[in-house]
């Protein structure tokens, strides 16, 4: 982009990025260099400004009145993205404030032309989020068929308001940058998820082919023929549409719908292929966001937030170099047994999740209930 131009960089780049991205990256480089610093302080700013500015929407939009409960809760926030956002600079963390703010929104029930340039724009930051976007849409019809049509109007009308306007700068590159997040041949990118452990046992079974392991540690490996990738995909579409699904039982409420939509998001981290390291970022934002309104358990934003930060450390440490030896502990790849842990986790957690008795039973109990209570005060004005 600095011999270029933006548009041109962006298409030269062949990144696999949303432009919005490297507009950022393009605006801060050209403060760096107004200010004669180096890039990458430049990079630095940038991340630091994005978590400062998550942690000051963390804590407005927190429930309670300020005090240091609320300044604790951005405190946590910036502790659980500090590394990745900061420490090892994935930019993830541009979208971060838009995502919470999202989150209030949405909880609030402004559900106007912001949620939707809200979503999107965090979308055109990075691929990730559009992993949502089934579940907005659902929630969105829901309000449709409830007669509250026009939320569903400007969600899908901003979006392809913002695809076109992107498409009319950047051209046929957004395509193409598109096209290569969806191409990743990885098993597994360096996440410690199901293709991880298959990444394991393909080194073991077949070495020949995939190498051996070298001395204990598994490195990933790329494959594009579908019986290696058919067994991820079939758990990652089960798990996902079970939740997708879930999100059509009546009475649905926001607190249930974002269980789900995480549910549906970690089904993607666990068991999709192509998967990356930082992937399990949009789930930490959301159930950092539900624990500062009780929608998540303090045992679940741990195990959550700490699988994203175990696995960064796992393959690249605090200085963003390669860790293979320190990995392996008595011939045993520590990412691997990371790996079966978060799966043994997750599974039981979704499980558990998708068959809670709030989509099923407890509902129904809990109304007959209130009209038992309700009726009480009839019954003393009778006697």
């Amino acid at each position: 982009m600095d011999r270029l131009g933006v548009v041109d960089g962006f298409a030269a780049a062949r990144g696999d990025y949303p432009p919005l991205t490297f507009c950022a990256l393009w605006v801060f480089d050209e403060l760096a260099e107004a200010l004669r610093w180096g890039r990458q302080s430049a990079i630095k700013l940038l991340t630091v400004l994005f978590l400062v500015g998550s942690c000051l929407v963390y804590w407005r939009t927190a429930l309670g009145p300020a005090g240091m409960k609320r300044l604790a809760l951005g405190g946590a926030l910036g502790w659980s993205l500090g590394l990745a956002g900061v420490g090892l600079g994935y930019l993830d963390i541009l979208y971060t404030p838009l995502l919470l703010l999202l989150m209030h929104y949405l909880q609030s029930g402004r559900m106007g032309w912001p949620v939707a340039v809200l979503f999107w724009s965090c979308a055109l930051i990075k691929w990730q989020p559009l992993i949502l976007a089934p579940f907005f849409l659902l929630f969105f019809a829901r309000k449709f068929v409830a007669g509250q049509r026009v939320f569903a109007l400007q969600f899908l009308g901003v979006g392809a308001l913002g695809v076109l306007v992107c498409w009319s700068i950047f051209g046929n590159a957004l395509v193409i940058a598109f096209q290569r997040a969806m191409s990743h041949q990885f098993l597994s990118g360096n996440a410690i998820n199901f293709p991880w452990l298959m990444t394991h046992v393909l080194h073991l079974t077949d070495p020949g082919r995939f190498g051996p392991l070298d001395d204990g540690l598994c490195n990933y490996i790329k494959v594009s023929a579908w019986q290696f990738r058919i067994v991820p995909r079939i758990l990652f579409v089960g798990f996902y549409g079970w939740a997708l699904w879930r999100v059509l039982e009546p009475g649905l409420t926001f607190e249930r719908w974002l269980r789900l939509a995480v549910a549906g998001y970690l089904a993607y981290f666990t068991f999709n292929v192509g998967v990356h390291e930082n992937h399990l970022f949009v789930a930490a934002i959301l159930v950092l966001y539900g624990a500062s309104r009780k929608i998540f358990s303090a045992r679940e934003v741990l195990m959550i937030v700490g699988a994203l930060n175990m696995n960064l450390l796992l393959f690249y440490g605090f200085s963003g170099n390669r860790v293979e030896d320190a990995r392996v502990l008595g011939d045993v790849d520590l990412a691997t047994v990371a790996a079966l842990l978060w799966v043994d986790w997750f599974v039981v957690w979704c499980v558990k999740e998708l068959f809670s008795p709030k989509a099923f039973g407890a509902r129904a109990g809990h109304n007959e209930r209130a009209n038992e209570k309700s009726t009480e005060p009839v019954l003393e004005i009778a006697k």
